[in-house]
Order: structure tokens, then sequence, then C-alpha cells
């Protein structure tokens, strides 16, 4: 009987010393590690998504410098919009010229949600979605007239 128990014992101690004790002196060196690999994971994650933001952001300001340049030289837009109408049929034909033209910008600027040509032409009609006159709607906090101005 004492060999028994003294074989539980010898086992008991040997289980102790091979496979609870490890686990106890290395659990918080390991549970730190995780913690560190998480950490560093996880600011990794941060810093990539914070980078592919600022792309975007530097993306759209060049895409709408480009689509101002394009705007701001176009001159046959520049005689659209300031020429005089008498009949609706030249304003109708005016506004179809420039949705045709500036059409591709949707297909081809997947950034652009929305397009609008301010205008000061009162002979010339606002559609409503592309060519707007300015009439004081609120526009960001401001009116359109003072956003214009």
């Amino acid at each position: 009987m004492r060999r028994k128990h003294s074989i539980i014992t010898v086992f008991t101690v040997i289980m102790l010393v091979a496979y609870i004790l490890p686990i106890v002196i290395l659990d918080p060196l390991f549970q730190a590690n995780i913690r560190q690999e998480i950490t560093d994971e996880y600011e990794k994650l941060l810093t990539d998504s914070i980078e592919g933001i600022a792309e975007s952001i530097e993306f759209r300001i060049a895409l709408y410098e480009k689509l101002f340049a394009i705007l701001s030289t176009d001159s046959e837009l520049y005689l659209q919009l300031t020429a005089s109408y008498s009949h609706y049929v030249d304003q109708w034909e005016t506004l179809h010229a420039i949705r045709d033209r500036y059409a591709y910008i949707f297909d081809h600027y997947p950034g652009v949600q929305d397009f609008r040509i301010y205008h000061v032409n009162p002979e010339l009609l606002e559609d409503g979605k592309w060519l707007w006159k300015l009439k004081g709607r609120s526009l960001n906090g401001e009116t359109d007239e003072e956003w214009f101005q």
C-alpha cells in the first residue's frame, strides 16, 4: 500500500513539474507576447487605413482640380452660359449640349456623385440637375449666393 501511495505521489510530482509548472511560469510570458502581437496588428491596421483614406482624399482633390480646370477653360460653356436666349427651344438645346458634353464625368470619375453648374444668366433655364440659378438656397450652412461669391 505504501508503494502504491508513493507511485501516485511520484506521478503527481512529475505531472506538476512536467506540465503544470511550465504553464504557470510561461503563461504570463505567452499572454504578454500575444497581447503585443494583437497591439502591433491593430496599429498596422490603423496605419494602413489612415494611409488609404489619405490617398483617397488626395485622389479626390486631384480629380476636382482637374474638373475645375476642364470647366474653367471651356470657352464653349462660357458662351452658352452668357448667351441671350429668346426661345425656349434654344435653351433646351443648350441644356442638352451641356449634358452631352459633360455626361462622361459620372462614367469616368466614380467619386463624383453630384455635378452642378451655377449661372447668373436670367434668360437661361434652370433644370434642377445640372444647371442652377442662384436663388439663396442653403448650401453647406450658407446660401448658394454667398458660396458663389
